[in-house]
């Protein structure tokens, strides 16, 4: 069953504060906390009551203090295996920013290409547009200056004046 710091001390009899103290200076960590008020295993409990058992025994029952390293021995590896789970999902959660950096880069790419593209082909239509224009303006100013000549003599009479 789960524990909280004041209901280890009140079973130990002693100063929640010295289980308080215990509990940071060998970093065993909460199972779970509720409003403020962390929840310790069995685990963790053996551990702290065998450590304040043994010091008012004065070190006299080597078997607690076995036990007591075993579970100290096992939160280690509980935590250890906590460290290498969070270790992977960091590792992927890199890989992912990773991947979505290059695609974004991509889509940066892709857009930077179809700009210039779309900048080349309005160059394109307007040089082709210009040059509709200057060819439009000289075809009629040919026509122009076809017309003046047929108005001026038409084509039989060059016909004409080119016999004699």
């Amino acid at each position: 069953m789960n524990k909280t710091i004041r209901e280890i001390a009140d079973d130990l009899n002693i100063s929640k504060q010295r289980v308080y103290r215990y509990i940071e200076r060998n970093n065993i960590k909460e199972i779970k906390t509720d409003k403020n008020a962390k929840y310790y295993d069995d685990a963790a409990q053996k551990i702290i009551i065998n450590h304040f058992g043994d010091a008012s025994d004065n070190g006299s029952n080597s078997d607690a203090a076995a036990e007591a390293n075993q579970l100290k021995e096992d939160i280690i590896k509980r935590q250890d295996d906590e460290i290498n789970r969070l270790a992977k999902q960091v590792e992927n959660l890199q890989r992912i920013i990773d991947t979505q950096a290059k695609q974004f880069d991509q889509q940066q790419q892709l857009e930077l290409e179809s700009i210039r593209t779309f900048q080349d082909n309005k160059l394109i239509s307007s040089d082709t547009s210009k040059d509709a224009k200057n060819d439009a303006t000289s075809v009629s100013r040919d026509a122009a200056a076809k017309d003046t000549k047929a108005e001026k003599g038409g084509l039989f009479k060059r016909f004409w004046h080119s016999g004699k």
